[in-house]
């Protein structure tokens, strides 16, 4: 479970690859696809495995299931709503691309935290952590580039 989200990060670039004679640029293209995918589908996910997969998530994560991940999930369903809603509405893209980043960013760094405490739990550990950090910068960078490219 722990290879979705490398999965659907490598699905966008080649999606965005693809299609990118239909954008203006690659880094559009990409921005596009990783909102969809990488936000969107993926948190469709999230929301999943934190609300009715909770006790084996707790044990991946190394800790006791709690309200929090319901809060989790909540809180990835609107990502999934949001994710795909930018899909279809462009400007809805900078806000959920930058509240997203931020959110896999401070979880990345959390999951550092615990890193560095000794815990070695595997949903914390490994392609997850890449991904919580891998992610949010593509999405940030693509992001910018677009920013750059449309001259705003």
């Amino acid at each position: 479970m722990n290879y979705i989200p490398i999965l659907f990060y490598i699905v966008s670039i080649l999606s965005a690859y693809f299609a990118q004679h239909t954008f203006p640029s690659f880094f559009i293209a990409l921005l596009v696809y990783m909102v969809l995918l990488c936000i969107g589908i993926q948190s469709v996910w999230l929301w999943f495995i934190y609300s009715f997969r909770a006790d084996s998530t707790a044990e991946s994560f190394g800790v006791q299931r709690s309200y929090f991940q319901f809060e989790m999930a909540y809180a990835y369903l609107a990502f999934a709503i949001t994710g795909v809603l930018a899909y279809f509405l462009p400007f809805l893209i900078p806000g959920v691309v930058l509240s997203f980043s931020l959110l896999s960013l401070m979880i990345a760094f959390n999951h550092i935290k615990q890193i560095l405490k000794g815990v070695r739990k595997p949903g914390i550990f490994g392609v997850k952590l890449i991904t919580d950090i891998l992610i949010p910068l593509t999405l940030l960078i693509s992001l910018w580039n677009t920013y750059l490219f449309l001259g705003a």
